[in-house]
């Protein structure tokens, strides 16, 4: 390494050095400014994410695996920590944000790409109903509704979607029938066919039960 790369380096190094003591002398004052400038310009920053998130979205769930799974521990730790220190605090925000939907809808938008809008387009363009089966979504709780799709496109993991493999909103029995019968229409078919086969037998039985109960009685 020449002399001007080693004084370089050796710079950088003071400058980081630098940097960090004067974030842990400063850091109530860091966290402050950080604060009032998140909400002087909230819409403007949430706008700039999500359009960073759309436009970088396997890069970001890439990097934010890559954290969890290099910093599990220290995660965990923080969050016990804050349990610990104040559990009911940390149970009624956790309890507000649960009501308001910021967990469901900010799963939806990490697994789905759907946010509030999105997601009251579909619910429209379906009129609130499970494009499956029909019946009537249930609004009150939308963790009972499930953005349904091909597990197989290969432009994301299998448990998130994107336009060119989401099927439509389903209710919680017609999204687990198709898990079991993993999405074949034949089986579901056949399944259907012989079902109305053994109805057919049992209501005819059903109907010369009373007299058989009648001569067995008598």
């Amino acid at each position: 390494m020449s002399d001007s790369s080693a004084d370089d380096a050796t710079r950088k190094q003071q400058k980081r050095e630098q940097d960090r003591r004067y974030r842990e002398k400063n850091r109530d004052r860091i966290r402050e400014y950080k604060r009032d400038h998140y909400r002087r310009n909230r819409e403007r920053i949430r706008e700039y994410n999500q359009q960073y998130y759309v436009e970088n979205r396997e890069e970001v769930l890439a990097r934010a695996r890559e954290y969890q799974a290099e910093n599990g521990d220290l995660i965990r730790g923080r969050a016990r920590n804050a349990y610990a220190a104040n559990p009911e605090k940390v149970k009624a925000y956790h309890a507000g944000r649960s009501a308001r939907g910021v967990y469901r809808f900010r799963h939806l938008w990490k697994a789905h790409g759907l946010d509030l809008a999105k997601w009251a387009a579909l619910w429209e363009a379906q009129d609130g109903r499970c494009y499956l089966c029909r019946r009537e979504l249930d609004a009150r709780n939308t963790r009972k509704v499930h953005v349904e799709h091909w597990h197989g496109c290969g432009a994301h993991p299998s448990d998130s979607s994107c336009n060119a493999c989401r099927r439509g909103l389903a209710c919680s029995s017609c999204n687990l029938i198709l898990g079991i019968v993993q999405d074949d229409p034949e089986l579901l078919r056949a399944i259907a066919a012989n079902l109305e086969v053994a109805n057919r037998d049992v209501s005819a039985r059903q109907e010369k039960a009373p007299q058989q109960l009648t001569l067995e009685l008598g």
